[in-house]
């Protein structure tokens, strides 16, 4: 069964106005949420069914890597934690599927990120994610320092910070603390 939207935007050429009614052309406006809302509905496997509480650190960033790679934003969304930070940010998944196609954020773990660091401090695991660390051409690296907490069924991303520093006076193998990260019994 086809609903409303897919029946429109099978319809609708890139360079058509926007069903929405806004006067842009369709590229311009609702076509990127619009190609999101599809990806979403790509049935996966959901993260319950793939993540319990053996589940490693090492074996999340893999999960995350691969959902990534795959452009399945629900399952992505689904890594979160329900009572974490990032949910109070993006309560709903559209609300994520947003912030991504408004630039505003990348899929987790997107390309070229690659896993830097993994530390267990207390209740919480962080994984820190770099790109552009080994370019020669980047004058800048960014990082995503996820936030891993266990909430009963397995690992989920409690918070995610992205950060991005000049290459200039960074280490080439950088700590926690040259990234600002303390200890959480540090606090």
């Amino acid at each position: 069964m086809t609903t409303a939207l897919e029946n429109t935007q099978k319809n609708i050429g890139r360079n058509d106005k926007c069903p929405c009614g806004s006067g842009k052309k369709y590229k311009k406006c609702c076509m990127k949420i619009h190609k999101l809302q599809q990806e979403a509905k790509k049935t996966s496997r959901s993260a319950n069914d793939l993540i319990d509480k053996e589940t490693s650190a090492w074996s999340f960033y893999k999960l995350l890597r691969d959902a990534s790679a795959q452009n399945l934003l629900n399952f992505l969304y689904d890594l979160t934690a329900e009572e974490g930070p990032f949910r109070k940010k993006h309560p709903n998944a559209e609300s994520f599927f947003k912030t991504i196609s408004d630039g505003e954020l990348r899929a987790f773990g997107s390309e070229g990120f690659q896993l830097m660091r993994i530390r267990h401090d207390g209740d919480q695991t962080l994984l820190v994610l770099a790109r552009g660390l080994d370019s020669k051409q980047a004058s800048h690296v960014a990082f995503e320092v996820f936030t891993l907490k266990d909430c009963g069924t397995g690992l989920r991303i409690w918070d995610l910070e992205t950060l991005e520093k000049t290459k200039n006076g960074l280490a080439a193998n950088p700590s926690f603390e040259d990234l600002g990260i303390a200890w959480s019994w540090a606090k």
